[in-house]
């Protein structure tokens, strides 16, 4: 790795303190998003559980839940997924890419993946946990515990394989019928992804075929509401930037061919369509090609909604942040389904009715390398400002300023008056800075 480019390390004697700090505060970032969320969510189901049991109070209860959840009038006849592992944000519509799609859809600008290793991502988004808390929940481990792993590698992969989907699941219970297609992978080898699905078909050969088959099953399903997850591997083997385009374009003649399969079943009006990927990747930014660090380009990720017409959202590009969490209530939100109380994600459905703020932080955890893992790996980035990425296992941390350098490649030492300024808000204003619970308030105040 290049000297400019490579990690620097704070003088440990000259910025103990400082590092402490920023420890800390990272910690605390994903306490408060995480309790400011569960009580929101709380008061909101409270509210609305309240109300007395006859059946008018029970139809008054479904109608603020809706509300309450942001579902509008009638809920969408087809829920459709496109997950294209490894997609980086900044391959939608850049020279035109997927323009058939983005032109009748609202694009989130900035979206995370909460790590950019395709088991954990996976298992984050289908659950709307961050790592951390799926990792609580399956081994109780501790940020101490988890320090001193002798194999931490194996213990995360156990926890993970542990942690059950539970997206498909709800909308089965929804009243969906839900089916996931993909070309191997994971989706193949991990049986707990597709547990609750009642349609898996994980063998097509590539992207084309995988969504050729999810189509054919659409269509023999057309009395059905629907829940659709399509997964592909398309760009897993592209290690330069050039065999990256290509297999990009050929994923998008995938997903043009899909659309047009849709338009002609005469379903495309009734589909809310996700795009979106469970991870970025690295096309040599650090010498290395690949994911499974916490670096920007390895975590953003496109998030394209194409909503049903009867929505009426106009097609814009979406300034508010999101993370991957959040689509698994968004979908709830989208089907009428009330929100777990028990996850970290929340809907974006009001940033795209009511242009709720999104999130003033996105969380990352755990990264994997060279056959390795760390499990006290973390990140947090606040969109178009900065990004910290701190290693426990050390106490190194590495600052990114991305005001002056966006893709976050030359790390740097924060200033005196960089780093004090946003301790201060964190510290002192905790609960309105975690934009999850913040931004959802102050839409429906």
């Amino acid at each position: 790795m290049p000297e400019e480019t490579s990690t620097r390390r704070f003088d440990r004697d000259t910025n103990a303190t400082l590092q402490s700090r920023i420890a800390i505060v990272l910690c605390l970032t994903i306490v408060f998003s995480s309790i400011a969320l569960v009580e929101l969510n709380q008061r909101i189901r409270d509210s609305v559980m309240s109300l007395p049991s006859d059946d008018n109070a029970a139809s008054e209860r479904e109608r603020l839940a809706r509300l309450a959840y942001g579902a509008r009038r009638t809920r969408p006849k087809l829920v459709c997924v496109l997950s294209i592992d490894g997609l980086r944000a900044d391959q939608v519509d850049e020279e035109g890419r997927f323009a058939d799609l983005t032109r009748e859809s609202l694009a989130f600008h900035t979206a995370a993946a909460q790590s950019s290793q395709s088991l954990v991502s996976l298992k984050s988004m289908l659950t709307g946990k961050y790592p951390s808390s799926l990792i609580l929940e399956e081994t109780s481990a501790d940020q101490m515990m988890l320090s001193s792993l002798e194999n931490p590698r194996e213990f995360l992969l156990d926890a993970f394989r542990s942690a059950t989907p539970t997206l498909a699941a709800h909308l089965n219970a929804n009243g969906y019928r839900a089916g996931v297609f993909a070309d191997g992978g994971l989706m193949e080898s991990e049986p707990s992804l597709t547990a609750d699905f009642g349609k898996v078909d994980v063998d097509a050969k590539d992207a084309s075929e995988c969504l050729e088959r999810a189509a054919a099953w659409l269509a023999a399903n057309s009395d059905r509401d629907i829940f659709l997850l399509a997964h592909t591997r398309a760009l897993t083997a592209a290690d330069t930037h050039a065999t990256y385009r290509t297999a990009v374009d050929r994923a998008e003649t995938a997903v043009v061919a899909f659309v047009e399969a849709l338009r002609d079943q005469g379903v495309w009006d009734d589909t809310l369509l996700v795009l979106t990927s469970n991870h970025g990747t690295s096309l040599g930014e650090r010498d290395e090609p690949g994911s499974g660090d916490l670096y920007i380009e390895q975590l953003l990720v496109p998030v394209v909604v194409k909503p049903p017409a009867h929505w009426k959202l106009t097609p814009a590009r979406v300034d508010a942040a999101i993370e991957l969490v959040d689509l698994y209530p968004s979908l709830g939100s989208a089907t009428g389904d009330r929100m777990n109380k028990d996850i970290d994600g929340v809907s974006f459905l009001p940033i795209l009715f009511r242009g709720v703020e999104g999130r003033d932080y996105l969380v990352a955890q755990t990264s994997w390398s060279g056959g390795g893992a760390n499990a006290v790996r973390r990140s947090v980035l606040s969109p178009g400002r900065w990004q910290i990425i701190h290693d426990a296992n050390n106490d190194v941390v590495e600052f990114f300023s991305l005001e002056n350098d966006p893709h976050g490649l030359i790390a740097a030492e924060p200033t005196g008056e960089e780093v004090p300024a946003f301790i201060e808000s964190l510290f002192h204003n905790p609960a309105p800075r975690s934009a999850p619970a913040a931004g959802f308030e102050r839409g429906d105040s």
